[in-house]
This record gives structure tokens, sequence and C-alpha cells, in this order.
């Protein structure tokens, strides 16, 4: 078990539909928690990184309907860190 904590900023204010969506993340095997803090328009999740990295957080932040800010910047950082990780080996 490696415990990660990751944010995503987002684009625009959250509907019911995007809270709904929220609390069924926080569900998933893995998630360990979720906040939302609307006045800086940031998700702080933190998880297992044995199981998901930062895309799959993205991947089911956008999938339920969340814009985020800069959705690249956590695909980048995980090409970035299996980069790194290579070039240990």
């Amino acid at each position: 078990m490696i415990p990660v904590q990751a944010y995503y900023r987002y684009e625009g204010p959250l509907g019911k539909r995007e809270a709904t969506c929220l609390d069924e993340i926080r569900n998933l095997y893995g998630i360990w928690r979720l906040r939302h803090q609307e006045n800086n328009r940031k998700i702080i999740v933190d998880y297992d990184g044995t199981r998901l990295n930062r895309n799959d957080i993205a991947i089911m932040l956008q999938n339920a309907g969340i814009s985020l800010a800069n959705p690249h910047q956590y695909i980048a950082s995980m090409a970035a860190a299996a980069h790194m990780n290579r070039a240990r080996e």
C-alpha cells in the first residue's frame, strides 16, 4: 500500500450531478478520502498508489462531468514519473 495525495483544479461550479458523482467516487476501492474545496475549485484525493494513479483519478473526475482546469498536466506527470523510474533501473 502506497499512500498518495493528489489535487485537481477544476473549472466552473459543480452542480448536484457532479456532487453525486463525487460521492460515488469516494466509495471506490482504493480511494481513501476525497475532499472538495469550492472556494479555490480544488478536489483533493487520498488514494492507494498501488491500485490507482493520478491519471486514473483524472479520468474518473472527467467521467463524472467535472471539467479539469488542465487535464494534460496529470497525464504528463505520469509520463515523467515513468521515465524517471526507467532511468533508475
